[in-house]
């Protein structure tokens, strides 16, 4: 029987409620499992997700719960008070409720790492792999800390990248618009004119006038609808190879490709640093890094490093074998193996790429807005011309 993941409210021996998230094969299995934890059990139900967990409220308030609980552990609070202060501070539910359910499983002897995984939703395989590795050797509120520190640099790129392609996408839209609004309803209004007129059409008028025509009937739109949705439908329920073939044609396409790629590697390189810095080996790493690469190619290529890992490779080897990473990146991790130093040299590599990021990002926003303008004056244009060059064969003819 599959794992599911069960949604529970239930209440402490003191009458607190609590609710939460388990994983389990059945809710009968789900409510013993909350039986052994001293809770007594009120309801239990399978979750339903309709949206990708971990929006950008719940992301900020996670940050400033690892935040506020690494500042109470660092001045000496113990760590039943320092989670029930930063439950005090939640301003997310979801993660109030989880916190909550966190402190009643350390008050039956469960550990932080574990009681976490217990929440996948509020808290990634990510982060609790740290966290174990920080409980092991004794510096929770350091982990911590550079969990936080590592939130808030994920937020940082995420907003420059934003911001960055905002206002090329917002031109986007307006040009699309007024072309879409130009050919469906401008157009055959001088369509209708020509054809009382008698005027000859030349080549591109009758091209112009069967683009028009094409976008403007029902039946097209009808299409065009039962298209999107069925990419739509696809892309929601499609297997890992249409995934990894999807991504290999997003990191592959121009001017927004190496950007993507240079964003994911730095994100690889970034967790797989904190991670083996916590103490967490490498393959353990690797696994927990799989699902914030953010790429299905690049999760394929993770994956196939691991496989080369346990055949005794080396980790540069692994890395040289998929063709995924940069050059500077194989260069520092080759040093790092030679020097036993590779969590130093994945973070410095992150940095690298981070400033190689924000200067492509720069480049795009200078360079893609004016040729946008570009091409939209250069579309307008020709829309006039072909409009216009009728009317003056048929001025002509009359002169």
């Amino acid at each position: 029987m599959s794992v599911q993941l069960f949604r529970y409210v239930a209440r402490t021996g003191e009458g607190a409620i609590v609710r939460g998230t388990v994983r389990a094969e059945s809710a009968m299995a789900a409510a013993l499992d909350l039986q052994r934890r001293a809770l007594i059990v009120t309801a239990v139900g399978v979750r339903r997700r309709f949206g990708p967990p971990g929006g950008r409220h719940q992301r900020k308030a996670l940050h400033g719960f690892y935040r506020a609980f690494s500042v109470l552990l660092r001045s000496g609070v113990a760590m039943r008070r320092a989670l029930a202060v930063t439950l005090t501070h939640c301003r997310d539910r979801d993660l109030e409720e989880a916190v909550r359910a966190i402190l009643s499983d350390i008050e039956h002897g469960s550990s932080l790492s574990a009681a976490m995984a217990r929440r996948p939703k509020e808290f990634p395989a990510l982060h609790c792999a740290m966290i174990g590795a920080a409980e092991v050797g004794g510096v929770l509120d350091d982990v911590l800390d550079r969990i936080a520190t590592l939130l808030d640099r994920d937020h940082v790129v995420r907003k420059r990248i934003q911001s960055a392609l905002a206002y090329p996408a917002l031109v986007a839209c307006a040009a699309s618009f007024v072309l879409f609004f130009l050919l469906v309803r401008v157009v055959p209004m001088f369509a209708d004119m020509f054809r009382q007129l008698g005027a000859p059409l030349p080549a591109p008028t009758k091209l112009l006038l069967g683009v028009a025509g094409l976008l403007g009937s029902p039946t097209f739109l009808a299409a065009a609808s039962l298209i999107f949705a069925g990419l739509l439908l696809s892309l929601g329920a499609a297997n890992s190879f249409a995934n990894e073939r999807i991504d290999r044609m997003r990191l592959a396409a121009p001017v927004f490709g190496p950007l993507m790629r240079m964003t994911v590697v730095a994100r690889i390189a970034r967790t797989l640093g904190m991670l083996l810095r916590c103490g967490v080996d490498m393959l353990s790493s690797i696994d927990a890094a799989l699902p914030v690469c953010g790429s299905a190619s690049y999760a394929t290529g993770l994956r196939q490093i691991a496989d080369g890992l346990r055949r005794g490779e080396s980790l540069h080897q692994c890395m040289a074998r998929s063709r995924l990473f940069e050059p500077l990146l194989l260069a520092l991790v080759t040093a790092g193996d030679e020097t036993g130093t590779v969590d130093r040299m994945l973070l410095t590599a992150a940095e690298y790429l981070d400033v190689e990021v924000e200067s492509a990002l720069t480049v795009i926003a200078s360079l893609v807005e004016p040729a946008l303008i570009c091409i939209l004056g250069l579309v307008v244009g020709l829309i006039v011309f072909s409009i216009f060059l009728p009317l003056y064969a048929l001025i002509g003819s009359l002169a």
